[in-house]
Formats: structure tokens, C-alpha cells, sequence
């Protein structure tokens, strides 16, 4: 998170803190992301089912500087500014060189989402509630997270903080 600049951090946070897919970040409206809970609406998400995504107290965190913006999550300098809508190529340039500053080269797209899924999925053994703020399946959580990490290791990564 340290490599990512101000306006970037939010969305490694999200990513990290959240489960929420990449793809359904660069959809995401600050309007969506109320206090205490992130909205994918139907037509953001992967899977076209709304789900209700809770905040915990590190992410809250992180957004808490970010409170009251309105549009995009995505900073501006990755958005076109001809049409407003997101440059997939800037935000890629832009990722790309966090992740090669971080040393996490190469990095899989959605790897901050999969270490959600498993440290949530530690730290409440509750496969039923990971895979809803997920937007999987449990049988999916339980299947390719279950024992990936420690409790411990979980415990640790939940207490990251801005």
C-alpha cells in the first residue's frame, strides 16, 4: 500500500480488504460505498447478482480519507477526460508500476481479492459468509481457501492499516 499513491490507494484497499473483483472496482461509484457497507449492483458484478459487501475497520480506514467523493472510484488521472469513462490502459501503467515498485512482479489481477477470500475465510471459518461477500459459492470458498493460512497470519493481516 505504501508504493501506491493517494489516489490509488483506495482501490489496493478495496481490493485487499473487500474481495471486490478488479473489473468490479473499475465500476464502482463512491455512491456505492456507504459507511459501513459497499454495494456491487447487479450490473457491476462478475457474477450479475447484487451483493452487500461489509466494512471492516481496516478498510474503513483507508477510505476514511476519501469521504464524500462523488463518481468514479477510479482517480482521475486514469480516466479519460474526453468522456470521463475509465482508460483500462492508464490504470494498468498505473497498477503496473506500483506492483513493480513493491517488487510483486508479476502479479496476478485479482491476487488482493484471493488473499481476502483466505484471510477472511481464517480468521471466521465461516465459509458461508466469505463466500457471500465474496460472490462465491461456499462450496468454492471451502473447495480452494480452506487451511491457506493461520489463524495467526490472519489476525496479522487484518490489522494493516493506512
Amino acid at each position: 500500500m505504501r508504493c501506491a499513491d493517494e489516489e490509488l490507494r483506495p482501490l489496493y484497499a478495496l481490493a485487499a480488504f473487500s474481495g471486490i473483483r478488479w473489473a468490479e472496482i473499475e465500476k464502482l461509484e463512491w455512491s456505492d460505498i456507504r459507511e459501513n457497507e459497499i454495494i456491487v449492483k447487479a450490473s457491476k458484478a462478475k457474477t450479475r447478482s447484487r451483493r452487500v459487501i461489509e466494512i471492516l475497520p481496516n478498510l474503513a480506514e483507508f477510505l476514511a480519507p476519501h469521504r464524500g467523493r462523488t463518481g468514479s472510484v477510479l482517480p482521475l488521472a486514469t480516466q479519460q477526460s474526453t468522456k470521463g469513462k475509465p482508460s483500462r490502459k492508464r490504470l494498468e501503467r498505473a497498477r503496473h508500476r506500483i506492483e513493480a515498485e513493491a517488487g510483486l512482479v508479476p502479479w496476478k489481477n485479482n491476487a488482493l481479492r484471493h488473499s481476502f477470500i483466505s484471510y477472511f475465510f481464517a480468521a471466521t471459518s465461516d465459509e458461508n459468509k466469505t463466500a457471500a461477500l465474496a460472490g462465491n459459492s461456499p462450496e468454492m470458498v471451502h473447495r480452494h481457501y480452506l487451511a491457506l493460512v493461520s489463524r495467526e497470519e490472519a489476525e496479522r493481516y487484518w490489522k494493516i492499516g493506512p
